[in-house]
């Protein structure tokens, strides 16, 4: 639920930005505002103004070290930087927090990192408008040319941008935002009382169409049984309830039929559910979606009245709809499925046991490490899996044996599986893979040829 009320608040403050504000801020087709950025790490210049930004693109990346996707992104960042070196400037500006550059610094010399960065907490402040990684583009005239999220940043689309050329985003800008409070009020359903476009009268109402970049959303949806909590408590005074979503047809029946979309190590789900649903026998492409075009991505609604709103009718009726549109068969099976085992190497005690002292987790953990004294290892494995898991998408079982408490001191910024062996080894665990029986959820046609698995879902 928090994703969901920080973008409700986020768009509250800028519902308060007057249409005389909008100019101190990046605005898509208008020259940028003008700015300081100061003490520039490796760049040719430790600082540059807004009237400088003319005769090269400029890319600014702007992140926090809360964002995880921000983090994960700076190989990435990194290799686009290199491959258009002389061409684009592209510079990350990280929001000016205690220990921010500490963190910048550790994963600039563990991944090689040669990217320009600068801290500025007013800046970041000034022209970033809700969550980040936040990308502004700037061309060789000094004109911004889109607002970005960071699944924007591609070769193709960089390609276009240093071209001349407009490419696919959603803007993500002050005045994008202000425009879309004017259209959509978040408190109310959509499309009712002329909210987002025409009305009608309804006693009930599903609704299933295509995405496209731009339309509004109220955000993250929770486990139903947490939804449903929400919805009651916030919205009371309504006499209709909306569930409401942006998702891909993996999200849709996975939330159908689970009742939630994403489960880690720890939660009641994870040891019982594989993560990734199964399509057999069917054209798997429009399972895979594109977030930043809005290809196979669905806009859904369900609104029924509060006599209706139980877990059952609800995921009954997503069911249903989904039924109704594409078609497919859908059922739990157990199945075996593979799996990352965690398991303890023959030195795990003498560098794990911990020394004794007073159980204790560094305050200032955040994602790139993990410090832990005397604590059981299961509270470091759901941190570890946590993170990892958002790449791999592979569920983790502990296989050590380890009944004793421990102390550990790694790193948790992960690329890859051979990264995650190489920190585990140092500290005497290793993962390995194999496989074990999971419920999973297998979508197929209704009359399939085979039992062939055309994908595993990502």
């Amino acid at each position: 639920m928090i994703n969901k009320l920080f973008i409700i608040i986020a768009l509250l403050v800028c519902t308060r930005i007057s249409a005389q504000e909008v100019g101190k801020y990046p605005e898509v087709g208008k020259p940028i505002p003008d700015f300081v950025l100061t003490n520039i790490k490796y760049f040719s210049t430790n600082e540059i103004n807004g009237r400088e930004l003319t005769g090269k693109h400029t890319i600014l990346d702007f992140w926090n070290k809360y964002c995880v996707s921000c983090i994960r992104s700076f190989p990435k960042v990194n290799e686009l930087a290199a491959k258009y070196q002389g061409r684009v400037n592209i510079a990350l500006v990280g929001l000016q927090e205690e220990g921010i550059e500490d963190l910048y610094e550790k994963n600039r010399e563990r991944l090689d990192l040669t990217l320009p960065a600068a801290f500025d907490s007013v800046l970041y402040r000034r022209f970033v408008p809700g969550g980040a990684p936040h990308l502004i583009w700037i061309d060789d005239e000094g004109i911004v040319q889109a607002v970005t999220g960071g699944s924007e940043l591609t070769e193709a689309n960089i390609e276009a941008f240093i071209n001349g050329k407009s490419f696919p985003f959603t803007n993500t800008s002050h005045k994008a935002n202000l425009d879309m409070a004017a259209m959509y009020d978040f408190f109310k359903p959509f499309l009712i009382d002329g909210n987002g476009g025409k009305s009608s009268e309804f006693l009930y109402r599903s609704l299933l169409a295509e995405y496209k970049p731009g339309m509004p959303t109220k955000g993250a949806v929770g486990p139903i049984d947490e939804f449903i909590q929400f919805v009651q408590s916030e919205h009371n005074m309504y006499e209709k309830y909306e569930f409401e979503a942006v998702w891909s047809l993996p999200m849709l029946y996975t939330y159908a039929y689970i009742g939630n979309t994403d489960w880690y190590y720890g939660d009641s789900l994870y040891s019982d559910f594989y993560i990734n649903p199964l399509v057999v026998d069917v054209d798997s492409s429009r399972f895979f979606p594109d977030v930043a075009n809005g290809d196979n991505m669905y806009w859904y609604s369900l609104i029924v009245p509060p006599s209706k709103l139980t877990a059952n009718y609800l995921l009954t009726g997503i069911q249903r709809d989904l039924d109704y549109y594409f078609g497919y068969e859908v059922k739990v099976e157990k199945r075996k499925m593979p799996y990352l085992r965690i398991v303890a190497k023959p030195d795990a005690r003498r560098k794990l046991e911990t020394k004794g002292g007073e159980e204790f987790v560094d305050p200032n953990v955040n994602n790139s490490w993990f410090k832990g004294t005397n604590i059981p290892l299961e509270r470091f494995l759901k941190i570890f899996c946590y993170l990892t898991n958002q790449g791999l998408r592979v569920p983790f079982v502990d296989e050590t044996g380890i009944d004793y408490h421990i102390d550990i001191d790694v790193d948790i910024v992960y690329q890859s599986f051979e990264d995650i062996r190489k920190v585990l080894n140092k500290v005497g665990l290793d993962v390995e893979r194999g496989e074990r029986e999971y419920k999973v959820l297998v979508i197929r046609d209704p009359k399939p040829k085979s039992e062939n698995v055309n994908a595993q879902l990502n």
